[in-house]
């Protein structure tokens, strides 16, 4: 998709609501807009359960509901191959944890580590991450995540993801 050029834009709504004494249930959407006249939603909720206050320690279950407009191969040029994989009708289970620890007022690190299956794939797949966030105002932070995940899909293909992103995150 780099090499030919194709841009995405997300809007990615997110929210949550505390259901009781360290449950919380949070609803996460994904809808990009590529620039190939493509488009992807993914939706789903997350269901967290704090075990630990200071530093947050925390379990979580998410299922995801995704698909695109078109099949990435339909949008190939004549003779060439699909610009990114784009899996239709893609159901998605994750159980994982989470250990965020702040220092100060300003300053959080978080790691997660999370255990993935889909209809998709032979077995489990698995993701992590670090995200380091500074707050530079009351609304505006910056964050740097690295992100790493594997997985097989049927017929034994490995797909890893290698990321790392640097962000300015408002808040309202």
């Amino acid at each position: 998709a780099v090499t030919r050029k194709i841009r995405r834009h997300d809007i990615i709504p997110w929210m949550y609501q505390i259901l009781g004494e360290g449950l919380i249930l949070s609803g996460l959407g994904d809808l990009s807009f590529y620039s190939d006249g493509n488009f992807r939603q993914i939706w789903g909720p997350i269901l967290q359960y704090r075990i630990l206050q200071d530093p947050l320690l925390k379990f979580k279950y998410t299922f995801y509901y995704g698909d695109y407009l078109y099949p990435a191969n339909e949008l190939a040029p004549p003779g060439g191959a699909a610009a990114y994989y784009s899996f239709q009708h893609l159901k998605y289970h994750s159980w994982g944890v989470v250990l965020e620890k702040n220092w100060g007022s300003r300053i959080k690190l978080a790691l997660e580590s999370n255990l993935n299956y889909n209809q998709l794939s032979n077995t489990p797949g698995f993701n992590s991450l670090v995200e380091f966030d500074y707050l530079l105002s009351y609304h505006l932070s910056a964050r740097l995540v690295g992100f790493y995940s594997n997985a097989l899909t049927q017929g034994s293909a490995s797909y890893q993801i290698r990321s790392a992103l640097a962000t300015l995150s408002y808040r309202f």
